[in-house]
């Protein structure tokens, strides 16, 4: 196969290179090719000519070759009949996205026969863009109906053709596709996890006209001259907020088809595994559906280093002289810079980190770690927190009948007699204590608005202490466990434990009785830690700006491959 000549624009950057790498030693590949394709835009005509004559000098001679070479090996070159014959030799249709759905529906109206298929493509995206979210959620539902079809005929084909391997599939759904499916299903909005976070969320709306570096700073400073009770009242509204969230989130999961919602606690699952669970987390065991897991996300913040206060200051400055740095580089010459400054200059950065570090050793000694066990006293009007699960609910009644078992064997008998029953029957006892999870955050969400500032504040003391007395007479051998149920309460779940584990887990818990708690910690401890960094919520709020390119931009070329069924 003959090559390809260089682009007028490759040319000039092969010849530049050099010279522009020596002059720009810390820049990276992808800056320099950035400099130098504006460079290139800015040539005057008359030498842009040079390149472009150069270029179609060998251009003219590449055809010619490239005729020769195809009538040498034209089976290296497939005619459309052909790629359709290909792709449709072996295995189901691939699914369709919602875009090539609506353009399947669309053309086979009259409108679209007396014109071209690109002209009608132009139009057909333009309809799309413009098609309301009640419309546009049809199509996203066919997709995924699509997908499950093609699923399913995957796995009758693999039964039937062993050697069979199917290609991977790309993902019928963008993610603006899947927010607006996630609205229609009702599913609720995450709210902020403490009452920083709260207070963040709405002071950034308020500081529109400051730069986005000088926000979080800003905020960090208006923190923390709020008075105690300023505080506790935003992380109060954050916890009740979150109580909230639970009660629509369980009502969410039930409303689901079940295998829209097996699908996505597997999701949710695999997805834990990754990331730190400061979100809901829907546990499945033994394909079972579960309940709504609590959210906490008061943990202090890890102090940054003086060198990454040094960075921050000096950020925007360096970007405004370097704008055709990338990030990362203006990071790491920051770096270089602050290596270089003499000790005196690096003192302030040195204390402002080492403040920073007292903050959060205060932060994370008054939050402790969360260990407790055994049966808990609740707080006065405090609701009692049900089973964790199906098989926790399962459990805790199976051990009052079980006396007459051996108490070391008992949660062996229980798993026995739980992973004998039927589906159907595990999904009863699932529903059982999603309604009883529902009824326990209605309750929770009462129990904190009834509550004054006094009383709230009241409440956290006494919940922190009775889990710092548990931990510290429980014995070794306990505290493992108290470890894991705290750390649940928290929202650390290691959703990586195996079946097993998790049964045993939750047969512990139900058979110690305990499950109070507000499933959530106060947002207080976040008062001195957030140093104006980042906050977990308000990432995401940010984190929109991802590219969902839609299928609906490829080209009529991959409109073809698709098969248009």
């Amino acid at each position: 196969m003959p090559k390809k000549p260089l682009t007028p624009y490759f040319r000039y950057f092969l010849e530049k290179r050099e010279k522009y790498s020596k002059d720009n030693p810390e820049m990276s590949m992808t800056d320099l090719a950035k400099l130098l394709s504006k460079k290139f835009q800015q040539l005057p005509e008359k030498k842009k000519q040079k390149y472009r004559e150069a270029y179609e000098k060998e251009n003219e001679v590449y055809k010619q070759e490239l005729e020769k070479f195809k009538k040498c090996h034209p089976e290296q070159f497939p005619t459309p009949e052909m790629k359709q014959q290909a792709n449709t030799s072996e295995g189901p249709d691939k699914p369709l996205n919602a875009f090539h759905i609506f353009v399947n529906d669309r053309l086979k109206k009259s409108e679209f026969s007396q014109i071209e298929r690109r002209e009608a493509m132009e139009k057909l995206r333009k309809m799309w863009s413009s098609l309301n979210d009640t419309k546009k959620v049809k199509y996203i539902r066919k997709a995924i109906q699509d997908e499950q079809r093609y699923g399913a005929e995957v796995e009758k084909y693999r039964s039937e053709h062993p050697d069979f391997h199917p290609e991977p599939v790309k993902a019928v759904l963008s993610k603006a596709e899947k927010e607006l499916k996630d609205r229609c299903d009702g599913k609720p909005e995450r709210p902020p996890n403490s009452g920083y976070s709260l207070f963040s969320r709405i002071k950034l709306r308020e500081l529109k006209d400051l730069p986005s570096k000088s926000k979080m700073g800003e905020i960090s400073r208006m923190w923390k001259s709020l008075s105690e009770a300023e505080r506790e009242n935003l992380n109060k509204q954050a916890q009740i907020a979150i109580a909230k969230y639970k009660e629509e989130y369980v009502a969410y999961l039930n409303n689901l088809p079940v295998n829209e919602r097996v699908k996505l606690e597997n999701e949710t699952k695999t997805t834990s595994k990754k990331k730190p669970a400061n979100h809901v987390v829907v546990e499945t065991i033994n394909n079972d559906v579960s309940e709504l897991e609590a959210i906490d996300g008061a943990r202090p913040k890890k102090p940054l280093s003086a060198m990454f206060y040094y960075q921050q200051e000096k950020f925007a400055v360096a970007q405004q002289k370097h704008p055709e740095m990338s990030k990362q580089n203006i990071m790491k010459m920051l770096a270089k810079d602050y290596n270089d400054l003499p000790e005196k200059k690096k003192e302030k950065y040195k204390k402002i980190a080492e403040e920073a570090k007292k903050a959060y050793d205060e932060g994370s000694t008054s939050k402790g770690k969360h260990e407790s066990g055994g049966k808990k006293k609740l707080f006065k009007g405090e609701p009692k927190r049900p089973p964790q699960s199906g098989y926790g609910l399962f459990s805790s009644e199976k051990l009052s009948e079980l006396t007459h078992v051996d108490p070391k064997n008992r949660m062996t008998e229980i798993a026995k007699l739980w992973k004998a029953m039927s589906t159907a029957e595990k999904d009863q006892y699932a529903k059982r204590v999603q309604e009883m999870m529902r009824r326990y955050n209605k309750d929770m969400q009462k129990f904190l608005k009834s509550l004054t500032v006094a009383e709230f504040q009241e409440y956290e003391k006494y919940r922190k202490a009775s889990i710092k007395k548990k931990s510290k007479k429980a014995p070794d051998g306990v505290q493992k466990n108290i470890k894991k149920e705290t750390d649940s309460d928290s929202s650390d779940d290691d959703s990586s434990d195996d079946d097993d584990d998790s049964e045993k887990s939750d047969g512990d818990d139900s058979g110690s009785g305990s499950g109070s708690g507000s499933g959530s910690s106060s947002g207080s401890d976040d008062s001195g830690s957030d140093s104006g960094s980042d906050d977990d919520d308000d990432d995401d709020d940010d984190d929109d700006d991802d590219d969902d390119d839609d299928d609906d931009d490829d080209d009529d070329d991959d409109d073809e491959k698709k098969g248009w069924r």
